[in-house]
């Protein structure tokens, strides 16, 4: 078998997600983001009854939450490669990498919004306004496995982007963005259906 990829033809990222857009996208992503949202909030009415300092219960609010979270992120669904093509916004070095190797290895899903820190706030929320917020704020960024290292989980979402000089691209815009059009992002609520100014 040639392991060399060079008669290989990778998939056209801006074309993908492009695709993606114009299949109603984003009100899926709306509606799948509003069932999240009623079946968390029904899960902590239901564990809160029960024994709301249980850390057994928690562990299933979490784990509940966190599949959500890879659900929202994957979006458009389960036959789409979507945890790669099909992501809006690529660090530039994943991009290079993916068109040079034709292949998904040593690349990450980056969860813009760390999942832990979501979790913790969504469990916070006293109510379906709040919880819908956060998982609005769901955004993946495919990266390097190095650049997925340094990133900085103490920072807010795309900040931790621009603290250590990833360099993000919309695909949607076929824009390379800026630290400033990183921070636009970060003080929107919905990284998906804004665009930068």
């Amino acid at each position: 078998m040639n392991s060399n990829n060079s008669n290989r033809k990778c998939k056209d990222l801006q074309y993908e997600i492009k695709k993606i857009y114009e299949e109603n996208f984003l009100e899926e992503r709306k509606k799948i983001i509003s069932i999240a949202t009623k079946l968390i909030t029904e899960l902590k009415g239901i564990l809160t009854k029960e024994n709301e300092s249980s850390n057994e219960y928690n562990w299933i609010l979490k784990s509940f939450i966190d599949n959500w979270i890879w659900k929202i992120s994957e979006l458009p669904g389960p036959n789409t490669k979507t945890k790669f093509v099909g992501q809006r916004y690529w660090s530039k070095k994943a991009k290079e990498q993916y068109q040079k190797n034709c292949n998904y290895k040593g690349l990450r899903h980056e969860h813009v919004y760390p999942r832990a820190k979501l979790k913790e706030r969504i469990i916070e929320c006293e109510n379906n306004e709040e919880i819908e917020k956060e998982l609005r704020k769901i955004v993946a960024c495919v990266v390097t496995k190095e650049e997925h290292n340094k990133l900085n989980n103490e920072k807010e979402r795309w900040e931790r982007y621009v603290s250590t000089g990833v360099q993000v691209v919309d695909l949607f815009e076929n824009k390379e963005l800026t630290d400033e059009d990183l921070r636009k992002l970060n003080r929107k609520e919905n990284s998906y259906d804004c665009y930068i100014d």
